[in-house]
């Protein structure tokens, strides 16, 4: 009888081994991939920018998407806030996908809380050259998503604030 014992409980153990060994040859694999593989990400042609002070005769872009080599343009706004596209603060080319913190020189000055319009065009003409106008309107169009201009409006400051002032006055005294 211990021998019938010792003959099922080595029956016992040898399902116990096989069951194991089973089961760790039926679980997935680990695959390492890269996270941006054939991941399609759905853009869509953008830009945004904020509220800022110019400075050096700069302004920033803060986020582009252009699905196409492009332009930034910085048009002026009509006393009643409306877009002027024909008054052009500055160009800078983007190229296709995203980009941040794009620093544009303005060609003309500014005025203290005067409102702007960035717009995206796309390089459609000479490469490199900015060439939309009156003249030529089918040369560097500006793009569009769903009948609508892609543009974002911000307010220009040219004068630092009061506060921010003041406080550099009392450090430059203190360190006298």
């Amino acid at each position: 009888m211990n021998k019938n014992y010792l003959i099922i409980g080595l029956i016992i153990l040898a399902l116990v081994v096989i069951g194991v060994i089973a089961a760790r040859q039926t679980e997935a694999p680990i695959i390492e991939t890269d996270p941006n593989e054939n991941v399609e990400v759905e853009e869509t042609a953008s830009l945004t920018v904020s509220d800022q002070v110019v400075t050096d005769n700069s302004v920033i872009i803060d986020n582009i998407y252009a699905e196409e080599a492009g332009w930034v343009v910085l048009h002026r706004t009509t006393e009643e806030g409306d877009l002027d596209p024909g008054a052009v603060a500055g160009a800078e080319a983007v190229p296709a996908g995203a980009s941040q913190d794009l620093v544009m020189t303005l060609t003309e000055s500014v005025e203290n809380g005067e409102v702007l319009v960035a717009m995206l065009h796309v390089d459609t003409g000479e490469l490199g050259e900015y060439e939309f106008s009156e003249e030529t309107p089918e040369l560097d169009e500006p793009v569009q998503v769903d009948g609508t201009v892609v543009v974002s409006f911000f307010t220009v400051s040219t004068e630092v604030d009061a506060e921010v002032d003041a406080e550099v006055e009392v450090d430059a005294e203190t360190e006298l």
